[in-house]
């Protein structure tokens, strides 16, 4: 007839003189449904987790070990009906297996906590034994913190990791699912539902653009952007009710939300690199030549770089950067297209980017300044913006007159400064003319840039007695081996004047 019972029994390990002292109830007394108890581990020291499920449906469970501040998570504990599992705690943290976000065991750890807890409304059992085989001694620890199971988190959406994902045609992705459950104590509690929920795609553009299985395996099938969702968690649809538990549980029925991923499936490449060229003539050493690169997804498909202009050269033409040479000079302001096909999967996919070759032509002054703060000085020396030297003895303060300029393009309806080039600047005079012509004035100089400055200064030892000189010459500036400028310079005593 029924009834309940509750006995002790005792085992003998017949290895030593170890004595495990158990309290046995019957599965009518299994409602206790949680446990939390210390653990310990050391050479002779082993701590091992029974659980029971006594019922005839499965149980899942929520279960957490702590060691120095540290979170473990079992995110996926199932027992069948009337399955009792055994954990070993030293086996659990030897393994050094993360959990659901990366989390392990510390692996020196020796003491901590475990708590568990049902997650449906069955009757289970748990026990937590420590034996010390040295001391021949077991402590069997049965703690319920809370005797109904665990809760699902109101409105809380399944959390879909990884939350998004950028795929290629015919790549796939595994996507998880994760609920939490709260408890009595508000101890949190995870549990992987990704094989119970059921998932489902949309997008926008009316064709399938990935696919997603039972499991949560997501497959790319055409560009375009994917959302991929859960369906929600009604917990109580398979709670089950017993009238012999004590104290009876109900389950609260929360308003469900769906967890969502969104999936990017995509190898259309793009193209990084500077939108102009400079070109180059004769002997000049300037930059002439840019470099072009692919920013593909994903990485180990095939490169291949075309041209339909004749106004560039291109090098390396099957990685993932190009180099492009200026040959000739654009007409018109992107005319030259460079394209890019990267092939991933035998899916070849284009991107193309419209450069302009920019010749060096004129300059544009951008700033022009005098002031009294050069110094010349007799003697010899080699003459710079600051100071030079001039036949004679002593010295006196001049004028310095800085000039500096942008080096503009070809496009006289819209010049535009070739920014960001080395390119390769030559200054030259003509002999100057004039009283004084023998002594200092600029010297023509070399340098690669994108911008041009120029100091004109003067000295003479006529000028330092007060006396008049006036020097002349025509200055040429070339940019890349191109004449960008020729100007007529005149030197006096007192000041420089510049044309145009």
């Amino acid at each position: 007839m029924p009834g309940s019972v509750e006995a002790q029994a005792t085992s003998v390990e017949s290895k030593s003189n170890l004595v495990v002292d158990s309290h046995i109830q019957n599965e009518g007394n299994g409602w206790a449904g949680s446990g939390a108890n210390p653990w310990h581990l050391d050479d002779d020291t082993e701590s091992i987790l029974f659980l029971t499920n006594e019922s005839d449906k499965a149980a899942r469970f929520g279960f957490c070990v702590t060691a120095n501040d540290i979170h473990y998570y079992l995110t996926m504990l199932r027992l069948n009906p009337h399955e009792t599992r055994v954990i070993d705690l030293r086996k659990l943290r030897d393994a050094q297996v993360p959990d659901y976000k990366n989390n392990l065991i510390p692996a020196n750890a020796t003491d901590g906590s475990v708590t568990w807890i049902r997650s449906d409304n069955v009757p289970v059992m748990g026990r937590l034994m420590i034996i010390n085989r040295h001391a021949g001694m077991a402590s069997n620890y049965d703690c319920c913190t809370c005797p109904c199971p665990s809760t699902l988190m109101p409105y809380y959406a399944p959390e879909v990791t990884p939350y998004g994902a950028i795929l290629a045609i015919g790549d796939s992705v595994q996507l998880d699912a994760t609920v939490y459950y709260l408890v009595c104590n508000y101890l949190v509690y995870p549990e992987d539902v990704t094989d119970y929920v059921s998932w489902s795609e949309a997008d926008q553009s009316g064709q399938s653009v990935a696919t997603v299985n039972g499991q949560g395996v997501v497959t790319a099938q055409n560009q375009g952007i994917a959302q991929i969702s859960t369906s929600e968690i009604d917990d109580c649809a398979n709670y089950y009710y017993d009238d012999s538990q004590w104290p009876p549980c109900t389950c609260v029925d929360w308003e469900g939300v769906a967890g969502v991923a969104t999936i990017n499936v995509t190898t259309s490449p793009s193209i990084w690199g500077p939108a102009r060229v400079p070109l180059s003539t004769g002997g000049s050493n300037g930059q002439n030549s840019i470099s072009l690169s692919a920013i593909v997804y994903p990485s180990g498909g095939s490169y291949s770089w075309t041209t339909s202009s004749s106004k560039v050269s291109l090098s390396g033409a099957s990685s993932s950067t190009v180099t492009v040479t200026a040959v000739a000079a654009s007409a018109n302001r992107g005319d030259v297209p460079i394209t890019l096909t990267y092939t991933y999967n035998n899916q070849p996919n284009s991107a193309t980017a419209n450069i302009t070759v920019v010749q060096p032509s004129t300059l544009q002054v951008i700033g022009d300044t005098t002031n009294s703060s050069h110094t010349c000085v007799g003697g010899t020396g080699t003459n710079a913006c600051f100071q030079s030297y001039f036949t004679g003895s002593g010295s006196y303060s001049s004028y310095l007159r800085w000039r500096t300029y942008l080096i503009m393009d070809q496009f006289t309806n819209d010049r535009q400064w070739i920014q960001g080039f080395n390119l390769d600047i030559q200054e030259s005079y003509s002999t100057p003319t004039g009283p004084c012509s023998g002594s200092s004035v600029a010297i023509g100089r070399s340098s690669l840039g994108d911008t041009i400055q120029d100091c004109f200064y003067f000295c003479a030892a006529t000028c330092q007695s007060n006396g008049s000189c006036s020097v002349s010459a025509t200055q040429t500036a070339t940019v890349n081996g191109y004449t960008v400028v020729a100007e007529s310079v005149t030197w006096t005593c007192s000041g420089v004047s510049v044309s145009p």
